[in-house]
């Protein structure tokens, strides 16, 4: 009890098969592997968490899955079966019932855990495509039509700038010592004219950084808010309205709502705390990129100012050389320089509003191309879903058993019971488990029938149904009182196992905890265990007496 590995003794030879390790251990081979393989299940197999329309998160299948079909343990035997209200086991749940009767298979399940992940890739970039999408708008960009038209008005008015300035420095044959200056006064104003550009469009980038970081920090605050108000409130239940206290408990509230507004829950909880910690990577990044667009501001306006200056005194020499203002023509040769570089600062600015949207497009690209594989591993799901169809006759054949042994359990409220067809539950005059009655042992009488008739299944069609043929009670009796007819009802259960052992012979085990087997059941029992002082259930223990102060009255015991 309590170790990581496991002897596995072959029951027939005795002869000793290996170890198994009931953890992960480096080149150990796992116990629940092992067991999975032994009913034709894969080892490794992994499961969409969500069957309703199911992402790239999914659960692993193990053994204890399997399990807890052949396990009717007593905390859960009057609430639960196999774990159906619990939301992550109940997936599980499904998953199982579906391997071992056929209604799926290994491949259908990989297909759907592929369907998932490819729905999730496609919704993902969707949303990163939407966000790209606000994002330029609410910065004023504008959309790729209207940006197109832009860029080929910039690059036409370039190319006469350009053009126009070559004409114009050919036509301009400056003398001497004044070629020279003339020429790095055209420089100087040319250079100048761009730098002027790229300001004003820096300028424009740091007010939408500005603009952005102040609208993410509002946003931030406000995921912040939502988060620290789901945190308070998680866990509270509320029995009045918090503003009129009225009594809600008497509404009908559907299943996920909020029990206060109605509305439906988020399913994930950690939803707002990832928003907010992808709210604070926005800002991070739009903080990088206004900082940066801050400096090369800066950067550019200190190069403006010194050219600015080296202009001036270029123009005042070359004013003491001639005694004449400068040759008209450098002001030509400077408004045609100043022209090309407007119109190559346009550009820029268009070459890079076109490529956000570019990486919009792309993100729109791979969606869609995520939601077609999506529907191709659809359609192959749904095929050989459909060729599984034919074993659904085993699921119409589990109803009509756990109809007939509820039946012969003497339920006295019973009338009519099956086995839905979509949940794999079972259903007693029209209502499901959760609704069944606690009293009179209803909820009992009906797991046990239920687990019985998958018992049932699994020797009747053993080629067929992948369920080992082992069922374990702990106990049978639960809620079951000591009258005239809760002892029939105890009757008649054993009544009906000695029926299966009857009709089954030695190819199926059953293993039962009760306090009190019936005295009718002695005489075919194969082996019957009774504990007591003398026979202890941890052989060697020797237990104290009757009479002896518990550990609750803080007193101590001796066993030796």
């Amino acid at each position: 009890m309590g170790g990581r590995t496991i002897d596995v003794v072959d029951a027939i030879t005795g002869e000793r098969a290996g170890t198994w390790a009931t953890t992960h251990r480096r080149n150990v081979r796992r116990a629940s592997q092992e067991l999975l393989a032994a009913v034709a299940l894969p080892r490794d197999l992994r499961i969409p968490r969500r069957r309703t329309r199911p992402t790239g998160e999914t659960v692993p299948i193990s053994f204890f899955d399997v399990y807890r079909y052949l396990y009717l343990d007593q905390n859960s035997i009057d609430n639960s079966v196999v774990g159906h209200n619990d939301q992550n086991l109940n997936v599980k749940r499904i998953a199982v019932f579906e391997l071992l009767y056929g209604l799926s298979n290994p491949r259908v399940m990989e297909l759907a855990a592929q369907r998932g992940r490819y729905a999730q890739e496609a919704d993902k970039a969707r949303t990163a495509a939407r966000n790209v999408a606000d994002f330029l708008r609410a910065n004023a960009e504008l959309d790729p039509a209207a940006l197109d038209r832009l860029r080929r008005e910039a690059e036409e008015r370039r190319a006469a700038a350009e053009s126009r300035l070559t004409a114009l420095r050919t036509s301009a044959r400056p003398a001497g010592a004044d070629a020279g200056l003339a020429q790095q006064v055209s420089q100087l104003r040319a250079r100048l004219t761009e730098l002027e550009s790229e300001r004003q469009a820096l300028r424009r980038d740091v007010e939408k950084d500005r603009s952005v970081l102040a609208q993410l920090e509002l946003d931030e605050q406000a995921a912040k808010r939502e988060a620290a108000a789901r945190d308070t409130l998680t866990g509270l239940e509320f029995m009045q309205c918090p503003r009129c206290l009225q009594s809600i408990t008497e509404r009908e509230v559907a299943h996920g709502n909020c029990i206060l507004c109605c509305q439906p829950q988020p399913e994930n909880a950690a939803q707002s705390t990832a928003l907010v910690n992808q709210i604070r990577d926005q800002r991070k990044e739009t903080q990088a990129l206004f900082e940066e667009d801050t400096t090369d501001l800066e950067r550019i306006t200190q190069e403006a100012d010194n050219l600015r200056d080296r202009l001036a005194r270029a123009l005042e020499l070359s004013e003491q050389r001639t005694r004449i203002p400068a040759d008209p023509l450098l002001d030509d040769i400077a408004d045609a320089s100043r022209a090309a570089a407007e119109a190559t600062a346009l550009l820029d600015i268009v070459v890079a509003a076109q490529a956000r949207w570019a990486s919009h497009r792309q993100l729109t690209t791979e969606a869609d191309e995520a939601d077609r594989i999506a529907d191709n591993i659809a359609k192959e799901e749904a095929r050989l879903r459909l060729q599984l169809e034919q074993n659904t006759t085993r699921l119409a054949d589990l109803s009509q058993v756990f109809n007939e042994i509820l039946a012969s359990l003497r339920d006295p409220w019973y009338r009519e019971a099956h086995v839905d067809s979509k949940t794999y539950l079972p259903v007693v005059d029209g209502e499901e488990f959760d609704l069944l009655s606690v009293g009179g042992a209803r909820k009992t009488l009906v797991n046990l029938a239920y687990h019985l008739a998958n018992l049932s299944m699994s020797i009747s069609e053993r080629e067929n149904v992948l369920m080992p043929t082992l069922l374990i009670v702990d106990s049978p009796r639960k809620n079951v009182g000591e009258g005239t007819l809760d002892r029939t009802v105890v009757e008649a259960i054993y009544r009906r196992l000695h029926t299966l052992q009857d009709a089954s012979g030695d190819r199926f085990q059953i293993i039962i905890a009760d306090n009190e087997l019936p005295q009718t059941a002695r005489s075919w029992v194969r082996s019957h265990i009774q504990l007591d002082y003398d026979h202890p259930f941890v052989p060697g223990v020797v237990h104290p007496g009757e009479d002896v102060e518990t550990l609750g009255d803080q007193s101590t015991v001796d066993l030796e």
